[in-house]
């Protein structure tokens, strides 16, 4: 664990900077994904020309970010911040997720609290099916 990994992980900004860099980046309220140019002669070219090497730009969707964001923050033995969470699934987590959170709740393979979602140990083990249940 370290801060470079926990900044994917809990789902935060991170820019990609150099030949085929990925980041993730918010404006204007909406998440971006970004992609530098991947050729380093191409890459440098464009700095040197505009100061700029973003291939692409493109809006990630409301839905798209909700799994983004389960898919980092569940392998956190942290979890993931319930307001953040129905902040941006624009309602709670129980609606958003019925009926499967209720069956992984109750099969222990996650927690919910006021405070956030985690993936159990169990949970973790078997993420891969967790999302599945959850994202259905």
């Amino acid at each position: 664990e370290c801060r470079h990994n926990l900044a994917y992980w809990r789902y935060e900004d991170y820019l990609g900077i150099g030949p085929g860099a990925h980041g993730r980046v918010t404006r204007a309220g909406a998440k971006l994904a970004t992609q530098q140019r991947r050729a380093p002669e191409a890459w440098l070219a464009a700095i040197e020309e505009s100061g700029s090497a973003f291939e692409e730009m493109t809006p990630i969707s409301r839905d798209a970010s909700i799994e983004e964001m389960l898919m980092m923050g569940l392998r956190l033995a942290e979890g993931i911040p319930r307001p953040r969470l129905e902040a941006l699934a624009e309602r709670n987590i129980e609606d958003r997720f019925r009926p499967a959170l209720s069956r992984l709740v109750e099969g222990g393979f996650v927690t919910l609290t006021d405070e956030r979602l985690v993936a159990t140990a169990a949970g973790r083990q078997r993420l891969n099916a967790v999302l599945g249940a959850l994202l259905a």
